[in-house]
């Protein structure tokens, strides 16, 4: 039997909520199913699906840059699909996001290995550890700015949980 229980999309930590469920229904009928859906005109979310893989996104009118996306991964068993799901941001962006991050890790990386060259030479090194500072609350602020776009694709996120509830009953 499905579980019906709400997805944690208001989870404290994680920013990318990741969950399982199971559907009675095989894989091949939720692929049919699906594929119902992508040829309806009048269905508003954009599919997209490559063998087991189902990505399911909110209408471009609707489209911010807080909107989440819902990736689903069928797995067939004997009786019934194990469904693998990721609530996420845009894929362009969490790249953008973690491309920032590495840059900031390997700056910051930098930083220390020439601040502690500096002081170990007895030279200057105030500017590189204040720096190191800055990029600390620089990750703060990041983390801060991602939990409030996520907080503000909570709306969406349930709008995709409904559809993918419709699709697994």
């Amino acid at each position: 039997m499905n579980s019906v229980k709400s997805i944690a999309v208001d989870a404290p930590i994680e920013l990318r909520v990741r969950f399982t469920r199971f559907s009675a229904k095989s894989a091949e009928d939720l692929v049919k199913l699906i594929n119902l859906w992508k040829s309806d005109k009048n269905f508003p979310y954009p599919i997209k699906q490559i063998d087991e893989h189902i990505w399911i996104e909110i209408p471009k009118k609707h489209k911010k840059m807080h909107s989440p996306y819902l990736h689903l991964e069928l797995f067939p068993k004997k009786e019934g699909t194990e469904v693998a799901g990721l609530f996420g941001p845009d894929p362009s962006l969490w790249t953008m996001f973690m491309f920032l991050h590495f840059f900031l890790a390997l700056v910051f990386i930098i930083l220390g290995i020439w601040g502690y060259s500096s002081w170990s030479l007895g030279k200057e090194y105030l500017p590189q550890f204040l720096i190191m500072g800055v990029i600390g609350l620089i990750w703060v602020g990041l983390y801060f700015f991602a939990r409030y776009n996520r907080n503000k694709g909570k709306a969406q996120a349930k709008e995709l949980e409904r559809i993918m509830n419709q699709l697994l009953n």
